[in-house]
């Protein structure tokens, strides 16, 4: 076990947090990031592999058909420094996929910004709407006078800017061992006091292929700028989050469980632009001087309506080929940004806020239901009223379904549960859609329980690869979902490759 030591170091406005200093490498693998200021990094444990095993699908949260919405908001905000309660006027609170931090906006009397400018700074405010909590550092303060009336506005941001400009020095960082992504961003956050919670598929960086200038939060962004991953903080802890930008691939909207669901007749204003791209279905990648070249293409295409070249220093893996690529496809076609102001709604079965990246079905809409990814949001509190605003992303091809309580289909009906046999060594395309009848397409096979042998995967609705290892793989069960959410379990069967 590595000896570590801890000792108490200051954030930029002076709240103590703890560093660890480990004299060992967890990994047996020495990594260094060089900058102008810092220390060894320490990685941490590696992820734990194995076959993930599908939940059982949550009730999707709903936003219902309705003239008259019954709501009581609440809403506080409370000065940290102190934990007093102030009042502001009005307040929107935003963040968007392309930024890093959520905003805070106010408007408050002469008081409030006496209190904000004075005492330690920058202030911290606890802002809460309806249960949804908001940590912020108030970046700005500036006053207007009007007399008798003066009138005060307040910019903050996420805590998370304790890593950013200008509470942290612009420096020189370079890599001068061969490390990890995620290593990278870990280690650019040792002094600020911040938590890196890295979602994506890290990737491998040789020695002298990354370098930078600029604050710890500028490394995290470039690192994720790589696979155009999104990078967020949480709204109350200062943490940084680098996941997907399409944890969902958009052929395969119509066919997942969305994270809620919103009635037409629910929304208060809306608007639609569109925002057309060409729709490519293949894209060359490839790294500048150490990096590698990689092709990647919609499945079941050729692949032969090519995106440009991509190229990017930091495209040194196949991870990085595979998440840069996806993200390119997936934004590609026809489809549109759609404006939608909705009312908050907490409590048991309603969605709440919603938030950048989840999948949003809309029903009752006249021209049939869609789904679309949340891109922007922002909630604005002017008490009694609490309005959010979101901002989907809509992709204008995809098979529409039939969803909500009125929606007919035949129900899922196991075909086969026969076993399989394959011969080591040869390529397999074994379709498992095969196995289910019924329903509406497009459906999409997974992996409910059970291991597929060493060499296979499932891709779609379709067992893909060649086996590596002789053996008998019992207890494999599949799970098929249709574009209407409705699912169903196959018996359990077996493969054998010989």
């Amino acid at each position: 076990m590595a000896e570590v030591v801890r000792r108490s170091l200051g954030t930029a406005w002076g709240r103590g947090r703890m560093l660890r200093r480990s004299l060992a490498v967890a990994w047996g693998v020495a990594t260094y990031l060089r900058s102008t200021g810092g220390s060894e990094y320490i990685p941490r444990d590696p992820p734990a592999t194995g076959t993930p095993v599908d939940p059982e699908p949550p009730e999707v949260p709903r936003l219902p058909d309705g003239v008259v919405y019954e709501a009581a908001h609440e809403a506080s905000v409370i000065d940290l420094r102190d934990d007093t309660l102030i009042e502001l006027a009005s307040l929107t609170i935003s963040t968007d996929e392309d930024s890093a931090y959520w905003t805070l906006q106010a408007q408050a009397g002469d008081e409030v910004f006496r209190r904000l400018t004075s005492g330690e700074q920058p202030a911290q405010l606890l802002v809460t709407l309806d249960g949804v909590a908001w940590r912020f550092a108030v970046d700005t303060v500036t006053r207007s006078r009007s007399l008798p009336k003066t009138q005060a506005s307040i910019v903050g941001r996420s805590v998370t800017i304790a890593a950013g400009s200008p509470y942290q020095p612009v420096r020189q960082w370079s890599c001068d061992t061969f490390s990890t992504a995620a290593q990278i961003a870990a280690y650019a956050m040792v002094y600020t006091g911040v938590e890196v919670d890295w979602r994506v598929e890290d990737w491998d960086i040789p020695a002298t292929a990354f370098s930078l200038s600029g604050s710890p939060i500028d490394v995290v962004r470039r690192l994720a700028a790589t696979i155009e991953a999104i990078v967020e903080s949480d709204p109350v802890e200062p943490k940084l989050i680098v996941r997907p930008r399409y944890a969902v691939l958009t052929p395969k909207w119509p066919a997942v469980a969305p994270d809620a669901e919103v009635s037409v007749h629910a929304v208060l204003v809306d608007s639609l632009e569109r925002a057309d791209q060409p729709s490519y279905d293949g894209v060359y990648l490839a790294g500048q001087q150490s990096g590698v070249l990689g092709f990647c293409r919609w499945a079941g295409t050729t692949g032969s309506v090519q995106h440009p070249l991509v190229t990017d220093q930091l495209l040194t893996g196949q991870p990085a080929i595979r998440q840069r690529g996806t993200v390119i496809l997936c934004r590609s076609g026809a489809q549109a940004n759609i404006q939608m102001q909705l009312p908050l709604l907490v409590g048991p079965g309603r969605p709440g806020l919603l938030r950048v990246g989840q999948i949003v079905r809309v029903v009752d809409d006249p021209d049939g239901p869609w789904v679309g990814r949340v891109r922007r949001v922002s909630v604005a509190a002017n008490l009694p009223k609490i309005r959010q605003t979101v901002v989907l992303e809509r992709h204008l091809g995809l098979p529409p379904g039939v969803y909500g309580p009125g929606a007919t289909a035949r129900p899922l009906l196991v075909a086969s549960a026969d076993d399989i046999d394959l011969d080591l060594g040869y390529e397999v395309l074994e379709p498992l859609a095969e196995r289910f009848g019924g329903g509406r397409p497009p459906f999409v096979v997974t992996l409910r329980s059970g291991s597929l042998p060493p060499g296979l995967s499932i891709v779609g609705s379709e067992l893909v690869g060649t086996p590596t290892a002789v053996g008998e793989y019992g207890g494999i069960v599949l799970r098929c979902v249709d574009a209407e959410y409705r699912q169903i379990d196959a018996p359990a069967f077996t493969i054998r490759v010989i």
